[in-house]
């Protein structure tokens, strides 16, 4: 059988895909941790809120609840910026499925040629062997010992 002659591009075109794939696995990772990070923040800030709520309720402290707030703002400090690398993250995520969109088609249009190319292999040995077989057939020999 003859070999694929785009069979490089191929591989080629295969191996652009898997990286594509880790690459937006890897970006999916980092957005499922930043939004387990977030969440994590949320709750900060929603203890330090309730703790300060309850600060209230009682004789008040101007330090306490100063840090309380300065540590809630700090909270919300981190929060902001979980916030912008999810962003940024996300983008990177949308831009990284584009080009495993593209890597997947590019390498389908590759296999969709293989396939025709093994087909008409797959004929021309066909024909061939077709060929093969009308010549014994035709050829004086065998039918003097195969009629004999």
């Amino acid at each position: 059988m003859k070999r694929f002659p785009l069979a490089t591009v191929l591989r080629i075109r295969r191996r652009r895909e898997d990286a594509a794939q880790a690459s937006l696995g890897e970006l999916n990772r980092q957005h499922s941790q930043i939004q387990r990070q977030l969440r994590g923040q949320q709750d900060r800030i929603q203890m330090a809120r309730d703790l300060r709520r309850g600060c209230l309720s009682d004789r008040v402290d101007m330090n306490v609840l100063r840090a309380e707030a300065a540590a809630e703002m700090q909270f919300m400090k981190v929060g902001h910026g979980l916030l912008l690398e999810l962003s940024h993250v996300h983008g990177r995520t949308e831009v990284a499925r584009l080009e495993l969109l593209e890597a997947s088609r590019s390498r389908q249009v590759i296999e969709h040629l293989e396939s025709i190319h093994r087909e008409r292999q797959r004929q021309h040995d066909i024909r061939q062997e077709q060929r093969l077989l009308d010549d014994l057939v035709n050829s004086g020999a065998f039918k003097r010992s195969y009629f004999s």
